[in-house]
This record gives structure tokens, sequence and C-alpha cells, in this order.
């Protein structure tokens, strides 16, 4: 059942956990230095994706009345966090969906990964949009600051366009939409290339 653990123990309502008995010495030291930080941070604040937080018997008998008959010999416990999940209405979910869904914006982040391109180069390796819709995408892009637009003056003039560190950033989620990509079409033969 999420939330409750050993003899009753039941965890905060905003996380689903387990607890798991540890007795040594040093994790009691651990526990000691990092538990105040811990109880004192709200819950928002602290950064628990994937990571496992430790609490003393002592804290967890104060802060969860329910949880006093926590075993005294046991040192500490240890609550494994559950993943959390993806806030789909913040704003920054919502921001990047917004450049992810225009047409052609995510196929030029990727072709820029390796590095600065002239306009016609560009053209060239996405493959797909036209001149017009190119530019457009482009400047949006510029706009949202994932990408400078380099006029080199002399002639012959020369324009190139290079991603921002915003816009380098792109490759981890790039490389996380092929793998899930590579899921996609595992099951369904047809859609293979």
């Amino acid at each position: 059942m999420p939330g409750a653990g050993r003899r009753g123990l039941r965890s905060p309502p905003s996380t689903s956990a387990s607890v798991v008995a540890a007795r040594s010495p040093a994790s009691r030291q651990a526990i000691d230095s990092t538990v105040g930080l811990a109880m004192a941070t709200p819950p928002a604040s602290i950064p628990l994706h994937g990571t496992k937080v430790i609490i003393s018997a002592a804290k967890l008998a104060t802060s969860f009345p329910e949880s006093r008959g926590f075993p005294l010999e046991s040192a500490c416990s240890t609550m494994a966090v559950v993943p959390r999940t993806v806030d789909s209405q913040c704003r920054a979910f919502q921001c990047a969906i917004d450049v992810l869904g225009r047409s052609w914006n995510a196929l030029i982040l990727n072709v820029l990964q390796s590095g600065p391109l002239r306009f016609s180069e560009l053209a060239e390796r996405a493959r797909g949009p036209g001149d017009k819709v190119l530019s457009a995408r482009l400047k949006d892009l510029e706009a949202r600051g994932l990408l400078v637009r380099q006029v080199d003056a002399g002639p012959p003039v020369r324009v190139a366009y290079e991603l921002t560190r915003k816009g380098r950033a792109f490759r981890s989620l790039a490389e996380a939409i092929e793998r899930w990509g590579l899921e996609l079409v595992a099951d369904d033969p047809s859609r293979r290339r």
C-alpha cells in the first residue's frame, strides 16, 4: 500500500515510500548532518527525483506522531522516494512544448547541433521546410534565445546560424526522443525505416 511502511509507519502524504532500517554509526552521523536540512526545507524544494531521503527515528517520531512505534534499536530509516511526475501545466513545460510543437523547430535545432551553418547549408541538411518557412522558424528560434544569427559583413555578406547554450541543451532531449521513437517503431514493423 503506498505510503505505508513497517509497523504502521506512514510517510508524509506527498510521498510514497517504504521504510528500511539502517543501524550503522556512519549512517547516524550522516543523518544528523542532513536531517536538519531535510526537515527544515519544504518538500517542494528538496530535489527528490531518484534520490533517497534519510531521516532519523527521533525526527520521524516528532514529525509524524504515528511513527512512535518504530523500533528503538534502529538508528534511522531510509525512505525510497518515488520519482516525481512532470507537471504538464507548469510554465516551463508549456514553453518547451510550444517550441517543439511548431513544425520544423525540432529538426532545425537538431541539425544545428553539429555547429554553425549558413542558410543554404541548413536548408540542404534539413531537407523539408521551404525557404520562407525556414526563415520564419529561424527568426522565431532567434527571438526565443535558442540560436543567434551571425552576419559577416565582408564581401560577400555571409549569414550563419549558431545555437546558444539553451539551444545546445536540446541535444539531450533529442537523444531521449530518439530512444522513445525506437521503442515506438519496435512494436510497429510497418513504421521502420
